[in-house]
């Protein structure tokens, strides 16, 4: 976002880059720590199983606390995406290609653009969609508690827990998939990486004669001695 919009603004100072690192793990912390401190084992009745639940004494905080989460992990940063990437989107469609027009590569430029902003799109809704389920489901939870009777919400729950979890592994495909760039450039650092093992490899097979005649050599003179 700054590279794109903000080009010749100087960079973060390495202070402000801690303090803003800082504060992202303070707020990650403090955020779930009323779940932390409030949830307890009970046992069910006539059952040897118990159930880990958040014991709250009043159902309205609980309520304004599911609130509270929901728009920091989904309504918040949601709207954080959609802003920078509708930014970036109208700077790049705006930005003319310097030098006389060429119909050849103006079109290349141009189907460059349309991919990127429907990556961006994709990424945008991913997120949206893998942590909508969960977010609503406590929602209504906390509105609603004999939801959790239903015979299969523990089963739904997992399924959107696991959805919203999942969602931090989608990013590095939908961009692998749709970024030749990016495919070319993680295959040369994998053949890079590939050549420096073999050649290390190599190098330690080629020295085992040599330390094991240096091993040799040690042997003889101690027992000469």
């Amino acid at each position: 976002y700054r590279a794109i919009l903000h080009p010749l603004r100087a960079r973060m100072t390495e202070m402000n880059t801690r303090l803003i690192i800082t504060v992202i793990w303070f707020v990650s912390l403090v955020t779930p720590l009323p779940t932390a401190i409030l949830s307890k084992l009970k046992r069910q009745l006539n059952s040897t199983h118990f159930t880990c639940n958040e014991d709250w004494d009043d159902i309205d905080k609980r309520y304004y606390y599911s609130v509270a989460l929901m728009l920091l992990q989904y309504a918040f940063p949601l709207s954080v995406l959609i802003y920078t990437y509708m930014r970036i989107a109208v700077v790049v469609f705006a930005k003319r290609t310097p030098g006389e027009a060429e119909d050849a590569r103006d079109a290349r430029i141009r189907a460059s653009k349309r991919k990127m902003i429907k990556m961006m799109m994709i990424c945008v809704l991913t997120y949206a969609v893998c942590w909508l389920p969960l977010n609503t489901i406590n929602l209504i939870g906390d509105q609603m508690p004999d939801i959790w009777k239903y015979k299969y919400i523990m089963f739904i729950w997992i399924s959107s827990h696991w959805l919203a979890m999942s969602h931090s592994s989608y990013n590095p495909i939908i961009i692998f998939t749709m970024n030749s760039k990016f495919r070319l450039s993680l295959r040369q650092l994998l053949t890079t990486e590939r050549s420096i093992t073999s050649r290390r490899s190599t190098r330690n097979t080629n020295n085992t004669p040599t330390i094991l005649a240096t091993i040799h050599n040690h042997l003889q003179i101690r027992q000469s001695i």
